[in-house]
């Protein structure tokens, strides 16, 4: 069977897991064009502030995130320089959904193929407890360099395709299978563009805010009309309304 010669082993971090209200703040990528190789990584600039939880996990601060490029100086050109080339990623329908609701956002096309490293990994290695990123790696004594990091996850992910490729025949896989397996698939996910908060939605919840004695949360003049709405229900719902003599 051919091996994938061309393809972008793509990883991201990001504020959280809600493509609609959470912001991508890295990339790191490895472009593979047959033996050329070029690799990809830049922090992104975000006014959302990090949860102790994200940087626990990434290693990435607030402050380290100050200076950094913002995602329209860097994202653009990505999307461009790797147009047609399948994405490769473990769980990759996730950085996919952040790249595809980043694009509509910004009013760009972003439509790939992808092959995700998870789902061979569970045909191919069934005897693993777990087939997390870094249960594989540690699997084929792979260098995971700093995990959660995106340029480094990239680039372990991409020899982990290698090892997979290599152990099909301990799998007990037809060639017609691994075919099957190994070739990119249709990446879907249904982005609508973001809008921003009307000002009438900001207006009520300063007021609620106000009313209530309560702090406006941080983030919420970066929230979108959508999130302004669940999120003033939800504080209307733990707090109570504005009488209307207050609007």
């Amino acid at each position: 069977m051919e091996k994938l010669r061309e393809y972008v082993s793509l990883d991201l971090e990001m504020t959280g897991l809600n493509t609609t209200s959470d912001q991508i703040i890295e990339i790191g990528a490895v472009i593979v064009k047959g033996d050329e190789v070029e690799q990809l990584q830049s922090l992104l600039r975000t006014d959302h502030s990090l949860s102790d939880k994200i940087t626990e996990i990434t290693g990435i601060t607030n402050e380290m995130l100050k200076d950094a490029p913002l995602a329209e100086d860097v994202l653009p050109d990505f999307i461009r320089r790797t147009e047609g080339l399948p994405l490769l990623g473990h769980r990759i329908s996730m950085d996919y959904a952040f790249m595809k609701q980043w694009a509509v956002n910004h009013k760009m096309s972003y439509e790939r193929l992808g092959l995700d490293t998870l789902k061979l990994s569970r045909r191919i290695r069934p005897d693993l407890v777990d087939h997390k990123l870094l249960t594989m790696l540690e699997a084929y004594g792979i260098d995971p360099g700093q995990h959660h990091r995106a340029l480094d996850d990239a680039i372990a992910t991409a020899d982990l395709l290698d090892c997979l490729y290599q152990d099909l025949p301990k799998a007990g896989i037809t060639d017609e299978e691994a075919e099957r397996l190994f070739r990119p698939q249709i990446l879907q996910h249904r982005a609508k563009k973001q809008t921003p908060a009307t000002p009438a939605q900001i207006r009520y919840l300063k007021r609620f805010c106000a009313y209530h004695g309560i702090e406006l949360p941080q983030d919420a003049m970066l929230w979108n009309r959508s999130q302004m709405s669940r999120e003033t229900d939800r504080m209307v719902e733990k707090y109570g309304k504005i009488p209307k003599t207050e609007l």
